[in-house]
């Protein structure tokens, strides 16, 4: 089976896209879903083609992007709702994620939020189930 149709696997996912601003560990997620910490995460990577950690950091930054985009929320606010214990760590793992900060300026001089390249999130958005970002299918 793909990741969310293995029954461990697919609890660590949703309790993931659930709870992003939990801190998460790897034997946190092996103990929620009743696995080994060296089964868990073999089993996850296996089935999701990434290891749970970097799965959720990935996750996060494309959650936090999407919020973003949506200009409801301040960075502060969306660092935090994502998982990030602060605004700067958030921004230092926007610019390692995307190459650039959270803002820009135009040629104006105007400050402007940086939001290209959401298209993945946002399809993933629209098809009404999260999907994960990388999952074997």
């Amino acid at each position: 089976p793909g990741a969310w149709g293995d029954k461990q696997v697919g609890a660590a996912l949703t309790l993931i896209h659930a709870h992003p601003e939990r801190q998460w560990t790897v034997p946190g997620l092996a103990a929620e879903v009743g696995l080994s910490r060296s089964g868990f995460s073999e089993r996850f990577s296996r089935r999701v083609g990434r290891p749970p950690l970097d799965y959720l950091r990935q996750w996060r930054i494309m959650l936090a992007r999407r919020l973003l985009a949506q200009n409801e929320l301040s960075a502060d606010q969306v660092a935090r709702r994502v998982g990030y214990s602060s605004q700067s760590a958030f921004g230092f793992a926007y610019k390692r994620t995307f190459g650039r900060g959270l803002r820009a300026r135009t040629e104006d001089g105007q400050r402007v939020e940086v939001l290209t390249g959401c298209r993945i999130v946002n399809r993933m958005f629209e098809r009404g189930k999260p999907e994960s970002i990388a999952i074997r299918a």
